[in-house]
């Protein structure tokens, strides 16, 4: 299920970006918290990195964002896309850029 409800208004088409690289500080919550500022969001997947051990890992590798309208799925790629993440010098994703595009192959 997800968070776009087009009741009583036309229909969107939703649109998803792909994020090929993630800072460490990389959750669902931080992830909804910086990619909502674009529009309303739908589902978040991200992939977590794989296990030496056999537990589940915290660390994710990649992912990908719906949003309800494609056109905020655009403008977040293009406004994001090779930029930095963010934070202080000392902070472990400060020297990090975001990786992100948008599939534009998707058909909902």
């Amino acid at each position: 299920m997800t968070n776009c409800d087009n009741s009583g208004i036309p229909y969107k088409v939703p649109g998803i970006i792909y994020l090929g690289s993630l800072p460490s500080f990389a959750r669902i919550n931080k992830i909804r918290d910086v990619f909502g500022q674009f529009g309303t969001l739908g589902r978040i997947y991200l992939s977590p990195a794989p296990s030496r051990n056999g537990k589940k890992s915290k660390v994710f590798v990649e992912g990908w964002v719906e949003f309800c309208d494609k056109k905020h799925a655009k403008r977040a790629a293009l406004t994001l896309d090779n930029t930095a993440v963010g934070g202080k010098n000392r902070a472990t994703s400060s020297g990090q850029l975001w990786n992100i595009k948008y599939l534009s192959f998707h058909k909902a």
